[in-house]
């Protein structure tokens, strides 16, 4: 079945796919030049011609309103990742306990509630930061790509159904519309608001009306087993089970030191929660510039997705691994140059989309070999590492960020940081008493012998066709 049929077999659920990832996505895009508009300060707007945009209508202070927003924001983000940390503990549970729809509907609830919070903030200046930070932490109540995959798992389980025509149709409705609401996002930035009620009543009619369609037209997709212990077992006791499952992760021999080079990495690519406020300050870009900048990287990542594989057929994925590590290192090293040149901030970002995809996919194959049937608890407790850390790291790096640093030191620092602890971060992976990687250097084999089997399989298959 192809994934056009697909959709028209289930089109509410897919319909409420699209809709509740892309207004996820444009809501957290729109949270930084939200957080700006947000800004006070003595110094008045200048309404002089070629004057910069400040971001805020009560604030003419550019580098004052760059820097405060950008704390506003990373402590918003905050609230949301405490938000999400409790909600992928228990929402599995409460997903098998309960229902997707009702799940989903909790989770566009508290979407909707957090848009009605940032849209109240609009009229209410003096309390809008905190009605800012608590509309956030609900954005973290409504985990869409968890549920969306449960969603997909159900709907392939059924009978007479063509499992890849489900995720295809799945990850189509996720792809179209970070794209359709992408557009719509680099529309809105072009006005440069400094007002946003009209934007968040709009998008709170959306919210609603994703809430009503949920509610009337989505049929419940939970697939009830008859000796499936889970829908027996009380809410607590599940809970319970699933945080001694993650305790259990560490009986296995090396899984501390793979967490600990996981933590530095994220620690480290926490960087990037700089994206936006970097080149606005230092290059005097205005924000839908700088994410049209961004577009290259999303083209560079699919052109070069087969540049690890084939770096991996011509030189083996032993070579080919050492050779992304000191590639990825060393574009790191051009972020010391970030106040000379524009070249120097989006260089290393385009350098990164042409090995990190495969990188990425071929450390993760690396981890289920070594994890087996652990894999998919370790990767939630990667995530639930990643939002424990962000609460942290984003305020850290607003704080070590200057919007008006006019010094190579001052304007580095957050680099100089990060590459400090990604630095750390190689010594503990590839120590060769301590580090992670002599817990991991075997799977490199293996994964070379699956390649070989599989490509020989491939060409007898092939050389079999000729022959008939």
């Amino acid at each position: 079945m192809s994934v056009g049929d697909e959709l028209k077999r289930y089109p509410m659920v897919y319909l409420i796919m699209f809709v509740g990832s892309g207004m996820l996505l444009l809501v957290n895009m729109l949270e930084g030049s939200f957080a700006r508009s947000l800004v006070m300060c003595d110094t008045p707007v200048s309404t002089a011609a070629g004057q910069l945009f400040s971001g805020s209508a009560h604030c003419g202070d550019r580098g004052f309103v760059i820097n405060e927003g950008q704390m506003i924001s990373q402590t918003a983000q905050s609230w949301e990742m405490a938000s999400k940390i409790i909600v992928m503990v228990v929402i599995a549970v409460f997903s098998d306990l309960y229902g997707r729809k009702f799940t989903l509907l909790i989770g566009l609830g508290a979407t909707t509630l957090s848009v009605l919070l940032f849209l109240i903030g609009t009229q209410l200046p003096a309390s809008s930061r905190w009605l800012f930070y608590m509309g956030q932490g609900l954005q973290g109540a409504f985990p869409m790509e968890l549920i969306g995959t449960q969603i997909a798992t159900d709907l392939a389980s059924l009978d007479s159904t063509d499992s890849q025509g489900v995720f295809g149709a799945a990850g189509a409705a996720t792809t179209l519309s970070q794209a359709v609401f992408a557009a719509i996002l680099l529309c809105i930035q072009a006005l440069e608001l400094t007002d946003y009620t009209l934007v968040w009543f709009m998008t709170l009619f959306v919210n609603v009306g994703a809430f009503v369609v949920t509610l009337v037209f989505l049929p419940e997709t939970r697939v009830q087993k008859a000796d499936d212990k889970k829908t027996t077992q009380s809410f607590g006791r599940q809970v319970m089970g699933e945080l001694a499952d993650y305790r259990q992760l560490f009986e296995i021999n090396g899984l501390g030191a793979l967490m600990l080079t996981y933590v530095l990495k994220a620690i480290a690519d926490a960087f990037m929660t700089l994206n936006q406020a970097v080149p606005m300050a230092y290059y005097g870009m205005k924000l839908d510039t700088v994410l049209l900048c961004f577009v290259p990287m999303i083209l560079l990542s699919v052109v070069c997705a087969g540049v690890v594989p084939g770096m991996s057929a011509k030189m083996g994925e032993r070579s080919a691994f050492w050779a992304c590590n000191y590639f990825l290192f060393s574009a790191n090293l051009l972020f010391l140059g970030v106040s000379f040149n524009p070249c120097f901030f989006f260089g290393p970002l385009y350098l990164f989309c042409v090995v990190f995809g495969g990188y990425e996919g071929m450390t993760g194959s690396m981890c289920t070999k070594f994890l087996g049937d652990k894999i998919a608890k370790y990767t939630a407790l990667r995530s639930l590492s990643g939002y424990s850390l962000s609460i942290v790291t984003g305020p850290l790096y607003a704080y070590l960020f200057d919007a008006k640093a006019s010094t190579w030191f001052d304007m580095t620092l957050p680099y100089l940081f990060s590459l400090s602890v990604r630095l750390l971060e190689f010594c503990v992976w590839f120590h060769p008493t301590l580090g992670a990687f002599r817990y991991m250097d075997a799977m490199l084999d293996l994964l070379t012998e699956e390649r070989i089997t599989v490509s020989a399989a491939d060409s007898s298959k092939a050389a079999d066709k000729k022959t008939d």
